[in-house]
């Protein structure tokens, strides 16, 4: 043999030992993050430390023939550029499953209002002037409250009933400003006498609260239950919102089956936070995801076991990113307002379409019950895609960004890689 092939010959040879080195690496970081998390079954774990280790054994044989060693630098490259694809792939598959198992808690966007023409333009101003709370709200959303308040300034506290007691102690004087939950104010809305009310205040200070989460299970067996909370924002998951979906999911994970139960968002039904009082369900979710869950254990007289809560935004993105769904229509219809137009039949929607089909009900009969129906489809479109098309593979990044920044869920992550172990 030649220098010049001899030395050719070396400098494949150092190659394919540096692809072998970065195989097997790669491999391992692949196995800590399926194998080692419960994601991956034995037999496949088998399967990858067989194949891979032939691999190099055969490329440790091969160096000593220029023509295998140059065929075994072709499969080991090509075996590394899979790993790695699969090692980013678990990677951001990990991130995505602690970033939204790891959220506990809720937060709540508080306000301290004043009319609008209140000479009051900071939280300065009101020392020593009368500022109402409201005793519907959860004792430690109340007492976090007041110490945020207390710290900045001295002022008279006193006690209204609910969001309309409030609004009556601006109206009538009893207080100088009032301390409220944002996303109460929506409520109002639907108040004889109060429509306006929104827009006779403004906010002078603003500060978030962080709910005392209560604790979840650290495994769940082989039939759960999981509601399914979607609520009527844009951007984190955590903030405390009307729930516009209520559903929940019997999940069977021995039989591999999923059933779905509806709840109307307008059913009339008794908040676990309003002592004897009724409300619409969707005004649970001002006050928290657990108080939706509550009000559902006492409707169906159940214990609920985990939850999973989505927003708008996430539910657009994740929808987009798997490349639309398909989804049935019982009815030819067009979205209250226009813009979005669906035939009876199977419909290809993007994620704001989606959205758009889901959240109609003034165009049917049936009203919020065929809400519920088409809120049903959508899920299971979107899960039929996710688990039979290539578009999880081929667009991951997409899929769990959407996840990540907009889903929020109990369920323990043990049990979300023990149900990938599984599929």
């Amino acid at each position: 043999m030649s220098y010049r092939n001899k030395k050719r010959s070396k400098v494949l040879s150092l190659i394919l030992l540096g692809l072998m080195g970065l195989l097997a690496a790669m491999t391992a970081i692949v196995l800590v993050g399926t194998a080692g998390k419960g994601m991956l079954p034995p037999v496949y774990t088998i399967i990858i430390l067989c194949v891979v280790g032939a691999i190099l054994v055969i490329s440790t044989i091969s160096m000593k023939r220029k023509w295998s060693t140059i065929v075994m630098l072709i499969i080991t490259g090509t075996a590394c550029a899979g790993m790695i694809y699969a090692a980013l792939f678990t990677g951001e598959f990990n991130k995505t499953i602690e970033k939204i198992t790891g959220r506990s808690g809720d937060i709540v966007q508080m306000k301290v209002a004043v009319l609008k023409e209140s000479p009051y333009n900071s939280l300065e101003d009101i020392a020593g002037k009368t500022v109402s709370y409201s005793d519907s709200e959860e004792d430690d959303i109340t007492d976090k409250s007041i110490v945020e308040i207390k710290d900045k300034v001295s002022v008279d506290f006193i006690t209204s009933h609910g969001i309309v007691g409030l609004a009556d102690d601006l109206r009538d004087e009893e207080a100088d400003a009032i301390i409220v939950n944002e996303s109460t104010i929506g409520m109002l809305d639907e108040v004889e006498g109060y429509e306006t009310f929104k827009d006779e205040i403004r906010y002078i200070y603003s500060f978030e609260i962080k709910k005392d989460s209560q604790d979840y299970n650290d495994t769940l067996g082989d039939v759960f239950t999981l509601y399914i909370s979607g609520i009527d924002t844009y951007g984190s998951p955590t903030a405390t919102s009307r729930s516009d979906v209520n559903i929940i999911a019997v999940v069977n994970r021995k039989t591999k089956h999923i059933q779905l139960i509806n709840t109307p968002r307008d059913a009339y039904v008794y908040l676990p936070n309003s002592g004897d009082m009724k409300d619409k369900l969707t005004h649970a979710g001002i006050y928290g995801i657990e108080n939706s869950m509550k009000t559902l254990n006492n409707l169906y007289d159940i214990d609920i076991d985990s939850y999973m809560r989505v927003n708008f935004t996430g539910f657009q993105e994740i929808i987009d990113s798997i490349g639309g769904i398909d989804v049935y229509s019982d009815y030819d219809f067009t979205v209250t307002g226009g813009g979005y137009s669906f035939v009876k039949g199977m419909n290809h929607m993007n994620g704001v379409e989606a959205l758009a089909f889901a959240r109609e009900r003034k165009a049917f009969d049936d009203g919020d019950n065929q809400r519920g129906r088409d809120q049903m489809k959508v899920i299971e479109a979107t899960i039929n895609k996710m688990t039979s098309s290539k578009e999880m593979l081929t667009n991951f990044n997409g899929i769990l960004g959407g996840m990540s920044g907009s889903m929020q869920t109990s369920v323990p992550s043990g049990t979300i890689y023990g149900m990938v172990n599984q599929q």
